[in-house]
């Protein structure tokens, strides 16, 4: 099964508090995800009020002290579960591990599992379970033989730990079986005797309903979620859409541009090609100009030369 596939890849350190290190006892969960026994925490938040703030001992985010303090965190009933699947499994598998029967009161060593009975049974009577399993015992579930546990045949799954916890036991008052949830204290599991001391004034109800009311609270905001996704896709394909039309555009008002970009450049290479001849030709023909003008002054000049020296002769 998936739950017993994921326990087996889970270290048995994720389920140990990191202030005591020891099994978690309790756990309350933090904003920042982060959880720890409600007894290591509580002498941290003693001296702490409503509005104070606390760092969490592992990453050291801040948390405003809520409403109500300690008690109003929520408890991790996952890893509650996976405790005690790890401990139960580090149990079983234990070879050096004696485990006494729990059926009778031998205390002999243990062979199997009942979770009818709540824990180990030794050869006795987990012959005498399998001996009469379709009649005085009919109501129990099959028998789990110890030697398969250990050797990894059949693993402590979270459906098989449900089973041998059916019936859970108030950590202050043994003899009770837990069947009130503590609304007050954020659905803590207490018993009858709980609602007459710590638990005095505090709002209680039956396990089932407070299960019921949670049952239906997911399931409308499963129904949400689901809108939620359904919205998400719809504006995620709309957004896809869109930007494809405005890489498309883009593309093309780039095209444009370039093409614009490159015809306006031949065309200025062109120009400039064409006042570079014009000017060239300009120079040439003042260079061809200033030849012309110097030979026609210097006939000028030899001419008045010329001149000047016939009257000086009819002078003399």
């Amino acid at each position: 099964m998936a739950s017993s596939k994921l326990v087996c890849h889970i270290d048995e350190h994720f389920c140990e508090c990191a202030i005591c290190l020891k099994p978690f006892l309790e756990p309350k969960l933090l904003p920042c995800l982060h959880r720890f026994c409600e007894k290591c925490l509580r002498p941290l938040f003693a001296n702490l009020s409503e509005g104070d703030i606390f760092c969490c001992p592992v990453c050291r985010e801040e948390l405003a002290i809520p409403e109500g303090g300690l008690e109003a965190l929520k408890y991790d009933f996952l890893v509650c579960e996976l405790t005690k699947v790890i401990q139960w499994q580090k149990s079983v598998q234990n070879e050096n591990q004696v485990r006494r029967c729990e059926g009778c009161t031998k205390e002999e060593e243990s062979a199997g599992l009942c979770s009818k009975c709540g824990g180990f049974l030794c050869q006795n009577c987990f012959s005498f379970h399998q001996t009469f399993s379709t009649s005085m015992l009919k109501d129990h579930p099959p028998v789990i033989e110890l030697k398969d546990v250990m050797s990894g045949k059949v693993k402590i799954s979270m459906d098989t730990l449900s089973q041998f916890n059916a019936a859970p036991r108030c950590q202050n008052h043994p003899e009770n079986i837990l069947r009130l949830s503590c609304v007050t204290c954020k659905g803590r599991q207490i018993c009858i005797a709980c609602t007459y001391e710590d638990h005095v004034e505090h709002r209680a109800e039956a396990v089932r309903i407070v299960a019921g009311m949670q049952r239906n609270d997911l399931q409308k905001k499963l129904g949400e979620l689901k809108l939620l996704i359904t919205n998400w896709e719809s504006n995620y394909q709309m957004l896809t859409t869109i930007k494809e039309k405005l890489t498309s555009a883009v593309e093309e008002v780039t095209e444009r541009v370039r093409s614009i970009t490159e015809t306006k450049l031949e065309k200025l290479k062109e120009d400039r090609e064409n006042d570079l001849l014009s000017t060239e030709k300009k120079i040439n023909e003042l260079r061809e100009n200033g030849v012309l003008e110097k030979a026609r002054l210097e006939n000028e000049k030899n001419e008045k030369i010329r001149e000047v020296e016939r009257q000086y002769d009819e002078l003399l």
